[in-house]
């Protein structure tokens, strides 16, 4: 993707960030696999984590400032958080 000079990537600021933050979730996601029923409300926030970065990519593609390579991850992972809620809705409550 071709930049005037100077002008840098809208998401090099935050790669530092989002490395400790998706590996972060990597942990929770696998805490969620192993007792869905306990961890069946971190489904929904699991959800909101793949949105916040889906609709980032598809907005700032949109606006011309993201390669499409990067869109393919963020449509992966609007995907995925169609299926976390998928997921909570399959999974039952826990009994009180």
């Amino acid at each position: 993707m071709d930049r005037p000079q100077g002008r840098r990537s809208p998401v090099g600021p935050w790669k530092v960030t989002g490395y400790w933050d998706a590996l972060a979730w990597q942990v929770a996601f696998l805490l969620i696999a192993r007792d869905e029923v306990r961890f069946r409300p971190f489904m929904l926030l699991g959800a909101l984590e793949k949105v916040s970065f889906g609709g980032a990519a598809v907005v700032l593609y949109l606006q011309g400032r993201l390669a499409p390579v990067v869109l393919a991850g963020g449509v992966v992972d609007l995907l995925l958080a169609v299926l976390f809620v998928l997921a909570w809705r399959a999974v039952a409550p826990r009994p009180a």
